[in-house]
């Protein structure tokens, strides 16, 4: 994963979250880059959220087994499966993509480049939102915002209630072509204008980072 390493070290963050955090290692990587940093990773898949665990464990970063959404309960995750024992998974281990809402057909047949099969039948995973989990850990502010939820950014924003993290980098690119009512970038961008975010940079494999408006 690539990461805004020049907007962040000029930002020095204090607190980070990672959403769709799938094996641990993009929660490892910004915690070496910001040790004094707090890191607050989640991951809706329950088997992918064991692996993050145990990856975790000694790098005191926090995990939590829950998707971020726009409401507080309960919700239907579609989960991905490997089907080859090519890296980075193995055979009938929790693959690629999991997501919130359904895979297209078109992202199904791009996908087998990763050897993974998408599950049609949804499974019941904890949720919550970005206000409701602040609120409830007392967390005050949030300085980076990392977004790989496959498609369900859109829920992720609406779940923000009044926080706003400093710096957001999410995917935003073609995923109304990978995901059923996703969202298309400039539909994005208008989201983070209202939320009063402007774009700063396009970055690969979709992602692009939006930085908050100072107030006047």
């Amino acid at each position: 994963m690539i990461f805004p390493y020049d907007h962040l070290s000029r930002l020095e963050p204090k607190t980070i979250f990672e959403f769709g955090s799938f094996d641990g290692k993009d929660a490892i990587e910004l915690k070496k880059a910001f040790p004094f940093a707090r890191v607050i990773s989640f991951e809706a898949d329950p088997e992918r959220f064991e692996i993050c665990e145990r990856n975790l464990d000694d790098f005191n970063i926090e995990i939590h087994h829950a998707a971020i959404t726009n409401f507080i309960g309960e919700a239907q995750f579609y989960p991905a499966k490997f089907m080859s024992n090519l890296p980075p998974g193995k055979v009938g281990e929790a693959g690629l993509a999991g997501s919130l809402l359904k895979h297209t057909e078109e992202h199904k047949i791009n996908q087998t480049r990763w050897q993974t099969f998408f599950d049609e039948y949804p499974i019941t995973v904890p949720c919550t939102t970005i206000e409701g989990f602040c609120r409830m850990t007392h967390v005050l502010h949030i300085d980076y915002m990392h977004i790989d939820v496959e498609g369900a950014v859109r829920e992720v924003l609406e779940g923000l209630g009044s926080i706003r993290p400093t710096l957001i980098f999410a995917e935003v690119y073609g995923r109304e072509l990978a995901f059923e009512n996703s969202n298309t970038f400039k539909e994005y961008e208008m989201m983070f204008d209202v939320l009063g975010y402007t774009f700063i940079k396009q970055y690969p494999d979709g992602n692009a980072l939006f930085q908050l408006r100072q107030k006047p």
